[in-house]
């Protein structure tokens, strides 16, 4: 009976081993279905950029939209400066990547806008977007393309496939025009917005489009600068993040280095913030992809806790089942010295009677 008891014991271990390697493996597809999360990567397969993000309060952004001209001034001010930082930190373009930007940024804001086409009025959930946007948010294009900061005007819409179907009663749109405050805005390009549970609770549960930020605050009910975003050289641990973090100092922000998020340690912390990372103590909105990556974070940091209470148990129990056969072994150190001895004994009695046999014969 004690013997089947072990081998279950055993059998036990053996189950929570495989089903935490199980949960890892799961885990690691996880951290790998959000796009948004793997642009540095993608970016630098080498591993020498970070990915940054910056978040403003409610307090941030309403210093920020006082005009147009001083939030897109702090913009370019944060982009210059950090610019600066690296060339006095000896890094540029050359010894970072040869091929690519030193500094690559966008950004994002908040509202709704209405559209008017001569078929129908809309009023949408929409981002007013700039820089780089598109480079950290790639959106699953049905038609068309993106619009950049760089074009010459910037009275360029991307409509979800929901709003193209209202407007227009298509999907095939891409160079229609759509009234914004009786200005023509060009269709670029046509998205489907993605769906499902952790969408719809991230706040990705409504039809929304993309404009320029200059659009959105002119002719749009602006809520405010959401999110600043860099890919930065990052030779060293932390170096990246130490750099957008000094050009922030003193604003009430959060700062999120991407490549870290799903660590172990950063799990851990989540870990120990259970019950209170909910609460929303910071005052800060997030945009609707950082809702859905920091709904991964808590059940990758799930995930984790789980892996450890299966590890935890087949460890004491191994640890348990060793001690139990070393208490009730049958056999003890000395004896087996002992054995030992008398096996050493044997082989040198053998090879001594084998050298004897062999001087005889030769004689």
């Amino acid at each position: 009976m004690k013997r089947k008891r072990l081998w279950i014991l055993l059998l036990s271990c053996i189950v929570c081993v495989l089903l935490a390697l199980g949960l890892h493996g799961f885990s690691s597809i996880l951290k790998n279905q959000l796009q948004h999360e793997q642009v540095a990567v993608n970016w630098d397969a080498e591993g020498n950029t970070a990915q940054i993000s910056v978040f403003f309060s409610e307090s941030e952004k309403y210093f920020l939209r006082e005009s147009l001209e001083q939030t897109e001034f702090q913009l370019k001010n944060w982009y210059y400066q950090i610019l600066n930082e690296l060339e006095t930190a000896s890094i540029t373009a050359q010894t970072a990547n040869p091929t690519a930007r030193l500094l690559v940024y966008g950004y994002s804001a908040a509202g709704e806008i209405s559209m008017q086409s001569e078929h129908n009025d809309v009023r949408v959930k929409a981002y007013g977007v700039g820089g780089d946007f598109f480079q950290f948010h790639p959106l699953k294009l049905v038609n068309g393309g993106y619009f950049s900061e760089s074009d010459l005007m910037q009275d360029r819409v991307i409509l979800d496939t929901d709003t193209a179907w209202q407007l227009f009663g298509s999907n095939d749109v891409v160079g229609m025009f759509v009234l914004i405050e009786k200005i023509p805005h060009m269709v670029v390009g046509v998205y489907e917005r993605e769906s499902g549970y952790f969408n719809d609770a991230a706040g990705n549960d409504k039809s929304c489009v993309f404009v320029s930020h200059e659009t959105l605050y002119n002719h749009g009910q602006y809520h405010g600068l959401e999110s600043v975003e860099y890919l930065i050289p990052n030779p060293v641990t932390g170096f990246g993040a130490g750099i957008v973090e000094k050009q922030t100092n003193g604003m009430d922000v959060a700062i999120v280095e991407h490549q870290k998020r799903f660590e172990f340690m950063s799990l851990i912390g989540i870990l120990k913030q259970f019950g209170t990372r909910s609460m929303g103590l910071s005052g800060i909105t997030f945009p609707y992809w950082e809702n859905m990556a920091r709904g991964y974070e808590d059940i990758l940091a799930g995930i984790l806790l789980t892996e450890l209470v299966l590890l935890t148990y087949a460890a004491i129990v191994f640890i348990g089942l060793i001690w139990y056969l070393w208490i009730h072994r049958k056999w003890r150190a000395r004896g087996i010295y002992e054995k030992f001895k008398d096996i050493c004994y044997a082989m040198r009695v053998k090879r001594h009677a084998r050298k004897v046999k062999a001087k005889g014969g030769d004689a």
